[in-house]
């Protein structure tokens, strides 16, 4: 919902009071008589929050689209965006007081999608695809009884239900008796380490996403459980899950849409996800971007940055800020450099080389197979472990570099400190 400033100023008018947070990048506009705040990212110039009686709907990574969804042959609004709890939810209206229908998702993870795909198969069906960074990864809704409805497939997280999986060693298995299942999944070094630390009944846990894909009027979904095995206690806010988690193993099905929900599954598929004796691809030293690198002292690394600190105040520095910095958005907190961020626009590139638009491929040979997602995935997570030198104990940190992708394109590149992990 890529709002700009002078949008909301010629709707909402100039009688505002304005607020800056310059520590973070964005400014508030808070039209008191209407009840309304548009938090707007100086950084990125686009709106990122609508505070409307008190209740916050994230728009950030939202979007707003228009299409004849019901049939009526006058085009409907669908905005998709984030709810105060996070969850992916989307809005259908025809005037600015008629809301048609409202559907809430699972957790988005910041980052929704919509296409209009019309006239779907034999019953001819108007449908709508969201797409998200979290939960499910998405879902596949129609127009039916004046609501959007979802026609996934019933009970797709049956088969996460059906399956045991134990750890042995260096490996995972992964075991479904009624669909002659058994995949031995190898683990990494490092996640074999890290698993065998750990302690608990959820050392493990199942993920299942959805891949959706249209060909003409043709629907087909592959619908996958993951295996994820536990390498840290840490709460994980990007994921919403207790814990940091690797995906060692997966079991694929895959289905064709038959039309009013109905759908007839074809095959099931799946296997290890690595190679006996993968080892950690991403090391300490690769956590930068172009001359900045993850922990640097601001101080004695980085004087230009450093410069552009005197224009916060103490209490400003102390809570963290995020500074646009040679075409990058850096964080920096008690004096050191904890996040890196690269989005498009910049010329910028990693340690090993890689930048915005390079394919799917080039990152795959410079850093091998990620940690968290695979190679079908559009966000990809690697992990690098560190010695915690505060505590005296064997606590490790756990940092990390993550890579999107739009198209099969790198279209953001993030690099993020301290995790704790254990």
């Amino acid at each position: 919902m890529n709002l700009t400033l002078e949008q909301i100023i010629s709707v909402m008018g100039s009688c505002f009071e304005l607020t800056e947070n310059r520590g973070q990048g964005y400014d508030s506009y808070v039209y008191a008589n209407d009840k309304v705040t548009f938090e707007f990212d100086r950084i990125n110039k686009k709106l990122s929050t609508i505070i409307y009686n008190d209740v916050p709907y994230y728009v950030y990574s939202g979007t707003l689209k228009s299409f004849d969804i019901n049939g009526d042959s006058k085009p409907e609004k669908i905005a998709a965006y984030d709810d105060q709890d996070f969850n992916g939810s989307i809005t259908v209206w025809n005037s600015p007081d008629k809301v048609l229908s409202q559907a809430v998702l699972a957790y988005s993870g910041g980052k929704m999608d919509l296409t209009f795909e019309p006239q779907i198969g034999a019953s001819k069906e108007n449908l709508v695809i969201v797409k998200t960074r979290g939960g499910i990864h998405g879902d596949i809704l129609k127009w039916a009884e004046g609501t959007l409805q979802s026609v996934l497939p019933k009970g797709i997280d049956t088969l996460s239900q059906e399956l045991a999986a134990t750890i042995e060693g260096d490996s995972a298995v992964l075991v479904h008796q009624k669909r002659d299942i058994l995949y031995v999944c190898p683990l990494p070094e490092a996640t074999a380490k890290n698993v065998e630390s750990l302690s608990g009944t959820d050392r493990y846990r199942y993920a299942v996403s959805i891949l959706p894909e249209v060909a003409g009027e043709n629907l087909s979904l592959k619908v996958r459980t993951s295996l994820l095995l536990k390498v840290s206690d840490q709460y994980n806010a990007f994921e919403d899950t207790e814990g940091i988690y690797s995906d060692v193993g997966q079991v694929t099905q895959s289905f064709s849409y038959l039309g009013n929900g109905n759908w007839q599954e074809n095959a099931i598929t799946g296997g290890a996800k690595y190679e006996k004796g993968a080892k950690a691809t991403v090391q300490q030293a690769d956590l930068s971007i172009g001359n900045v690198h993850l922990l640097d002292e601001i101080a004695k690394k980085e004087p230009e940055l450093q410069k552009s600190l005197s224009k916060y105040t103490e209490q400003e520095i102390t809570d963290g800020l995020l500074i646009p910095y040679e075409g990058l958005d850096v964080g920096v907190s008690d004096g050191l450099v904890n996040y890196i961020s690269l989005e498009a626009g910049s010329d910028k590139t990693t340690s090993k080389g890689l930048k915005i638009g390079d394919a799917k491929e080039t990152a795959l040979s410079m850093y091998g197979l990620p940690d968290k997602g695979f190679t079908e995935d559009d966000v990809w997570s690697y992990y690098s472990f560190r010695k915690d030198t505060a505590q005296k104990d064997n606590s490790f940190l756990l940092d990390t570099l993550n890579i999107e992708f739009d198209g099969g394109k790198v279209s953001r590149i993030w690099i993020s400190a301290y995790i704790t992990a254990y």
